[in-house]
């Protein structure tokens, strides 16, 4: 069984809810492939190596993808701009827990435009990983700053 020797990999290297995400990552990456059933000892090394060179991939996208969370929220922190009318400036949002919990006022699809953009990647780039072509892309990142903006207006008018 492939699942045990992944996730101890994991732990040894993420927390114990980040170990498991990436390790259902893996499998299911794996399972993707399609790939044929090891029938010699050969094959199984070779099926673990794959497992275990999908795994890694993974745990580095995870450590990406937290240091680009981490700086987005610093990023914010540092702005010294107008939040809405109120005056209080972009200092004043003072953790990246505040950047969460206005991501996640957000629809799913909002949310992921926003994190690409977020994360560099530009419209072709997003407009590929999401399927839709580089017009929608731009319209959809438009809509979802639109959006954010308008959560942001409201709870500076509360």
């Amino acid at each position: 069984m492939l699942q045990p020797p992944l996730l101890r990999f994991a732990r040894n290297q993420l927390d114990p809810a980040g170990a498991e995400d990436v390790v259902a990552e893996t499998l299911t990456t794996l399972w993707g492939k399609d790939l044929a059933f090891p029938e010699s000892p050969e094959e199984e090394r070779g099926l673990h190596a794959l497992a275990y060179q999908v795994l890694t991939g993974h745990i580095r996208n995870e450590y990406r993808s937290r240091r680009r969370r981490k700086a987005l929220a610093e990023r914010l922190v540092a702005q010294p701009v107008k939040v809405a009318a109120t005056g209080r400036s972009a200092t004043d949002v003072d953790d990246e827990a505040r950047v969460t919990y206005l991501l996640q006022q957000l629809s799913v699809d909002d949310r992921e435009v926003i994190l690409l953009f977020n994360a560099g990647f530009d419209l072709g780039d997003t407009a590929r990983i999401l399927g839709c072509s580089t017009a929608a892309a731009a319209k959809r990142r438009t809509r979802a700053r639109g959006r954010l903006r308008e959560i942001v207006d409201k709870e500076a008018r509360e």
